[in-house]
């Protein structure tokens, strides 16, 4: 709600061309605009819907000038994690026994915004990713997203294997670009896994207890799959 007064802080009779402009920091894509009602007693109610998160500026525009306060930052975040959306890249496949593998397991919301819980408020993350190392998967099948003790998608879990799951930490570390400073990985979880006895064996992954559909395969040194192809997936 905006309101708009004279010079002498009286609320104006209504009628002012009044504007709300939104604008994605580091994006060139046009400015989102706000929707203004003007309730015609000095008071403008402003909709708006956002579906990409990040940081704004909002510039309130009143008969052509700005003011109003703003500009001012507004922070949009992600909205609930959506399961469905959640992909997997790094080494899934010909793991073998004394080496060291890593894979990385992207979480978005339903608008494919990366989950944006802050590391420094929760160093592991605010989702429930897992990794099952399975001998004898059923493909085929699935789990109930409560039933902690059916595994492999109702298939054979290998236990002989040590995993470690950290948040916000990526292919270059804990920053895109492995600098510090740089911009954070966010929403995502590094799992790293040894294996200990020989023999085929598949890795499944789970977030907040449902079996994901989405894996890219990637070879050392593992990069970060673009999103237009998680998208495709």
């Amino acid at each position: 709600m905006i309101n708009s007064v004279d010079a002498f802080q009286n609320l104006r009779p209504g009628g002012d061309d009044m504007s709300v402009v939104f604008r994605l920091a580091g994006s060139t894509d046009i400015p989102s605009a706000g929707k203004v009602s003007d309730n015609n007693d000095g008071s403008y109610m402003v909709q708006y819907a956002i579906t990409q998160a990040g940081r704004y500026t909002v510039s309130i525009s009143v008969n052509g000038v700005v003011g109003v306060g703003s500009p001012f930052d507004l922070r949009v975040e992600a909205e609930l994690a959506d399961t469905s959306l959640t992909y997997a890249y790094g080494e899934f496949l010909d793991a073998s026994t004394g080496k060291t593998f890593s894979v990385y397991v992207q979480t978005r919301d339903k608008y494919g915004n990366f989950i944006s819980t802050d590391p420094a408020a929760f160093p592991d993350g605010n989702q429930n990713v897992q990794l099952e190392y399975c001998s004898d998967p059923n493909l085929g099948g699935t789990c109930p997203a409560t039933d902690a003790q059916c595994t492999c998608q109702g298939g054979t879990k290998n236990n002989d294997v040590s995993i470690i799951v950290n948040y916000a930490v990526g292919p270059n570390g804990p920053t895109r670009n492995g600098q510090l400073g740089g911009e954070r990985y966010l929403g995502l979880y590094q799992i790293t896994y040894f294996p200990f006895t020989s023999g085929k064996s598949t890795p499944l992954v789970r977030h907040n207890g449902v079996y994901i559909k989405c894996y890219f395969h990637t070879a050392t040194p593992v990069y970060e799959v673009p999103v237009t192809e998680a998208d495709a997936c």
